[in-house]
């Protein structure tokens, strides 16, 4: 969207820049530099608020595939050294095709973020 430059400024903006995690994929700037540059004082940013929400969860069954594996016996070696660098990658690498069962929730969700799309300004998203 960067380099988009019209003649004059819109009254709408649609834009689907929601990624995983919400603001994983880092589409987030992009929209608001359009916003900035493109939109109208008045005009409308669809969509204009975002929320993100955090709950502790009971994964087990993702951990052991995707960590306990290499602390097994396989075929006679041991990959246990792999573990610490399984954990680690799981933490960086995050496992976007997941879904989590309402039953896996230990708790109830937080909001850990409340973005109004049409004043957050671009900074701000730093911080979370």
């Amino acid at each position: 969207m960067e380099d988009v430059h019209l003649p004059e400024q819109v009254d709408v903006i649609v834009s689907e820049w929601m990624g995983f995690y919400l603001l994983h994929e880092s589409m987030l700037p992009s929209v608001l530099d359009a916003r900035d540059r493109l939109l109208r004082p008045e005009g409308l940013l669809l969509p204009s608020r975002a929320r993100l929400l955090c709950a502790p969860l009971e994964a087990t069954a993702a951990y052991g595939a995707q960590v306990g594996f290499w602390a097994e016996d396989i075929y006679g070696f041991d990959f246990s050294p792999l573990v610490p660098m399984a954990q680690q990658l799981l933490t960086e690498k995050p496992d976007v095709s997941a879904t989590v069962d309402p039953a896996q929730l230990l708790a109830a969700p937080q909001l850990v973020a409340e973005l109004d799309l049409l004043a957050v300004p671009p900074a701000a998203l730093q911080r979370i």
